[in-house]
């Protein structure tokens, strides 16, 4: 039913009268206030489904991108560590010549091999749909372009003041929104999943409290 509400736009109903209800301070959360919209109560309960669901997944994901954040101030200290922005494409051969997978892999092993600590995701131009990879990593020195074979490759150095936080958390949003569009919403966001662990087990263990701070922080970088 999931795919049904949504490509038949009833879920789209059920958001937009939700959120006139929540503008008129009406109650949004009982079911009854929205059969005169969609009289069936198994797709409005449905639709309950999917908007916790989602929410849930943003939560998570927003958490994930506070924990990336926290990680690159923890180590600002450590002077060999710099934070990178990047792009990689493909050249035409190669995308005739691989799948989609293949390319996910060349992908990960060239940001395993070059990088402290990454992640990435599938993205398509707006006018040529051509596929490309968004990503972010910490280096330890230098990245070369010369490195990526496939293709063409963009790196932005970016430095740990307030500002580029800022445009760190704005670039990691996006990152995570691309998952949310209808020509990426079924592809996984590559990551490092080593790494991952190990700053789960740092903050968890040693620094949540102050996790939690830079959570509050973090918010209230518009």
């Amino acid at each position: 039913m999931k795919n049904t509400l949504i490509t038949s736009g009833v879920y789209q109903l059920f958001l937009d009268t939700k959120k006139q209800l929540y503008l008129l301070n009406l109650d949004y959360n009982n079911e009854s206030s929205y059969l005169d919209i969609i009289p069936d109560k198994d797709m409005i309960n449905e639709c309950f489904k999917i908007y916790r669901a989602n929410r849930q997944r943003k939560y998570n994901n927003w958490n994930e991108i506070c924990k990336w954040c926290f990680a690159i101030t923890q180590i600002k200290s450590h002077s060999k560590y710099k934070l990178i922005f990047g792009t990689l494409t493909f050249n035409d051969k190669t995308l005739s010549n691989t799948s989609e997978r293949t390319r996910t892999r060349y992908i990960t092993k060239f940001l395993s091999e070059n990088t402290f600590h990454y992640i990435a995701n599938i993205d398509f131009g707006e006018k040529n749909n051509r596929e490309h990879y968004h990503f972010i990593a910490m280096v330890e020195d230098k990245l070369s372009c010369k490195n990526w074979q496939y293709g063409s490759s963009k790196f932005q150095f970016i430095a740990f003041s307030r500002k580029d936080l800022k445009a760190t958390k704005n670039y990691l949003l996006k990152l995570n929104n691309h998952s949310y569009k209808e020509s990426t919403k079924q592809k996984r966001i590559i990551r490092d999943r080593k790494q991952d662990k190990i700053i789960d087990y740092f903050i968890d263990n040693l620094a949540s409290e102050n996790f939690h701070r830079f959570k509050l922080l973090l918010n209230s970088y518009e």
